[in-house]
């Protein structure tokens, strides 16, 4: 009888989707001003059922994510676009938290824009 409420409690927390990113920080150090500022967090649902990112939230309307919302099977893999607009010069710490089926998670991207004398081709941001 000792051992119901152990297998309870395994069970409980085995059972559902569970998100595993690589990273959930990304430094970017210097770039120029205007220039293509954007970095792509992978991720994969190691739990047991599908994962669906819900919406999400940025900590300045200068960030933003971009994710399917179609739902990760378990053993898939998945990734988040995080983009900033890199429109002032100076350091960015900015966070973006997905609100998912298996809880919360915050990415954070940082780095600092800086004033360059060259130019930077605005399609392609380089």
């Amino acid at each position: 009888m000792k051992l119901l409420p152990l297998l309870v409690i395994t069970t409980w927390m085995f059972t559902g989707p569970k998100i595993h990113f690589d990273e959930k920080k990304f430094n970017f150090g210097d770039k120029a001003f205007r220039s293509k500022v954007e970095h792509t967090f992978s991720f994969e649902n190691t739990g047991d059922a599908p994962l669906i990112i819900e919406s999400h939230e940025t900590s300045c309307h200068c960030t933003s994510a971009l994710y399917s919302d179609a739902p990760v099977m378990p053993g898939e893999k998945g990734e988040v676009v995080v983009k900033y607009d890199a429109t002032k010069v100076g350091f960015f710490y900015r966070k973006v938290t997905l609100h998912t089926n298996a809880g919360d998670e915050t990415l954070i991207i940082k780095g600092e824009i800086t004033e360059k004398k060259e130019k930077v081709d605005p399609i392609t941001g380089h």
